[in-house]
């Protein structure tokens, strides 16, 4: 059997004969009635300890109030975390010891914390606030409730708190029991996922998928230079559901637009640009498919757990294939940004057909990323949030709920370039890195920003940090399955990047397309570098239709 114990020192000030618990405080802290309680609270065996529904601990030590006769030894303690309460959303930790006073009179500290997301940073109160009482006599939990407060005689009433020099003692008081030190470390894991995955589920922030009509235009925006779309469904190997979107223009093409990780492909057809891609190139004679992939938040697999290995490998052949077989084409043509491009590169090196040429945006098969996004892989903060229970993150903000405004309070000292009064743009500032310039955007993008974000589970990030960590795609297991194949990726490509990318630098794509000329000959590859661009404002950018796409839309002619 393992176990976990831990020390805890509550205090504060009770009223002897008060009943209301804040009177009771703040008269006892006039009148000098101090009370103290010193516990060593142990779970008992850890694996009952996790499935019990009252999380019952034994609870022993001491109780010091100078007005019912000095230290006094606990005869009886026990401790409940987190049970749930009758309202939704709630719930408790209590405590129930059994003492005697200075002349033996038995006596029952009864103490419970509400732990519930208020208005307000309360979760450091909540978890740190006992509203207490003294009874006369040993009063059991049961009895209590059948009696009454009534019937079990008050004999005062007070808080008392956890201060903040003996909450930093007891972090260092857990302990695990057990066979060994790996099973005590684990009972000590195990606790502490479990007390963590609690509060997450209270304080945590609210997730929102985005409505199946999220790439519609907003009622006060421009109407888009596009014909009625055609909806194509898309299922992959593993039976998750895709989208394309076609916009039916001439015979060039067909091409294939993806955007980066998280978004929605109104990233690509926002209609806040004077010119998006999809118009520029419909205009131009070409079939445009937009790929909502499984990360993209109009669909409900962005609220899954996935790898980049599952984009490359079941994702891209299902898309290219619905696209091969709706036109009657052997072959397509592709225009990828962020993960997407790096997703098909992966795609391509494993063996997907399909594909006549390809344009490369920012990301490949040696994504280097800047110190800050080193720092943020090495912390592993994936595993850390997947750890304390959390599976996914949004950029949403909403400002009535405490794990927003503690995230967005910590997000306003991340370190950046690009500094923004925005919530929802700070939380993209983190999540993703410094995915555009504020220079190269127009306020209406700006404000549309938060629409073409949205769910990111954390699996594919803790994959994502792998591959950051060692500056080449690998698959989920770490292993190298992907560089050691590139003899496959005879198709031409075009890597285009930002000259000012603070979140995947140009020399990623650099080392891709000296790695895939020294392979299979420098002729099917080339590289162009944007100036005074980033990342995602190669297609967001206010000017983009005149700085960028005319290159792009050259790249393509050379395969029309």
């Amino acid at each position: 059997m393992s176990s976990v114990d831990f020390t805890e020192e509550m205090k504060g000030y009770v009223t002897l004969g008060e009943t209301d618990f804040e009177k009771g405080a703040k008269q006892g802290r006039k009148d000098g009635t101090f009370l103290m309680f010193h516990l060593t609270i142990s779970t008992g065996d850890i694996d009952v300890f996790v499935i019990d529904k009252r999380k019952e601990g034994v609870a022993e030590g001491w109780i010091e109030c100078e007005a019912l006769g000095g230290k006094l030894p606990v005869e009886k303690g026990i401790f409940n975390l987190f049970v749930e309460s009758e309202e939704t959303g709630v719930k408790n930790m209590l405590y129930r010891l059994f003492f005697a006073d200075g002349a033996g009179n038995p006596l029952t500290l009864t103490g419970f914390k509400v732990i519930r997301d208020d208005p307000g940073d309360d979760l450091w109160s909540d978890t740190t606030t006992l509203y207490t009482r003294i009874l006369k006599g040993h009063v059991d939990a049961a009895g209590e409730k059948a009696a009454g407060e009534e019937a079990a005689e008050i004999v005062a009433s007070g808080i008392i708190t956890i201060w903040l020099k003996d909450f930093a003692k007891q972090l260092t008081t857990f302990r695990g029991h057990g066979d060994g030190p790996a099973e005590q470390a684990d009972a000590v894991t195990r606790f502490g996922k479990l007390f963590m995955g609690e509060l997450w589920e209270v304080y945590g922030p609210h997730r929102r998928r985005y409505p199946a009509d999220a790439l519609q235009p907003r009622d006060e925006a421009r109407e888009l230079r596009l014909p009625e779309p055609e909806v194509h469904p898309v299922t992959t190997s593993d039976n998750v559901e895709l989208r394309l979107t076609r916009y039916k223009g001439g015979a060039k093409g067909p091409v294939i637009l993806a955007p980066g990780f998280g978004t929605s492909t109104l990233a690509l057809a926002t209609e806040t640009v004077d010119t998006n891609f999809p118009e520029y190139l419909y205009e131009r004679g070409y079939d445009v498919w937009l790929l909502d992939y499984r990360s993209s938040p109009v669909l409900p697999s962005a609220a899954t757990q996935y790898t980049v290995d599952d984009i490359a490998t079941r994702d891209w052949p299902a898309a290219i294939d619905t696209v091969r077989s709706s036109v009657g084409v052997s072959d397509v043509q592709v225009v990828a940004h962020c993960v997407a491009s790096m997703s098909l590169n992966m795609g391509l090196a494993a063996g997907v057909k399909g594909v006549r040429s390809f344009i490369s945006s920012q990301v490949a098969l040696t994504p280097k990323v800047v110190p800050l996004v080193r720092i943020k892989a090495a912390l592993r903060l994936a595993s850390v949030l997947r750890f304390i229970g959390a599976r996914t993150l949004t950029t949403d903000y909403h400002g009535d709920m405490l794990g927003d405004r503690v995230l967005d309070k910590a997000m306003r000292l991340w370190p950046t370039r690009e500094k923004c009064e925005s919530p929802v743009c700070r939380r993209i500032l983190f999540m993703y890195g410094e995915v555009f310039r504020h220079e190269q955007l127009n306020e209406a993008t700006h404000q549309a920003v938060h629409n073409m974000f949205g769910v990111a589970n954390l699996t594919f990030f803790r994959h994502m940090s792998k591959i950051t960590a060692r500056g080449q795609v690998m698959d989920a297991q770490g292993e190298d399955v992907y560089l050691a194949n590139v003899g496959n990726m005879t198709v031409p490509i075009t890597y285009i990047h930002g000259e000012f990318n603070n979140f995947f630098p140009p020399v990623g794509t650099k080392l891709t397309y000296q790695l895939l000329a020294k392979a299979n000959g420098p002729d099917l590859y080339r590289r162009l570098v944007f100036p005074n661009y980033a990342h995602m404002d190669t297609f967001l950018g206010k000017n983009a239709a005149r700085d960028i796409f005319p290159s792009l839309h050259l790249e393509l002619e050379r395969y029309n």
